[in-house]
C-alpha cells in the first residue's frame, strides 16, 4: 500500500496551488455559489480526469 497525504487550503479566485514542484498547477478561475471553476495545468504525460457525477437517485 502506498502512503498518501493531503491538505486543505483556502484559496481566492486568481490564486493557484502548485504540486510536485510546479509540475501540476491548479488555478481557481471563478467561484459562484457552491461551484468553482478550476484550471489544471500539467504536462501532457500527466493524466487528468474529470470528477464523476454522484448518483442522487434514492431507492424508496
Amino acid at each position: 500500500m502506498t502512503q498518501q497525504h493531503g491538505m486543505s487550503v483556502d484559496v481566492k479566485v486568481g490564486q493557484a496551488i502548485d504540486i510536485d514542484n510546479g509540475r501540476i498547477r491548479i488555478v481557481v478561475e471563478r467561484k459562484e455559489g457552491k461551484r468553482a471553476r478550476l484550471r489544471i495545468v500539467a504536462d501532457k504525460s500527466i493524466i487528468v480526469t474529470r470528477p464523476q457525477e454522484i448518483a442522487t437517485n434514492k431507492i424508496a
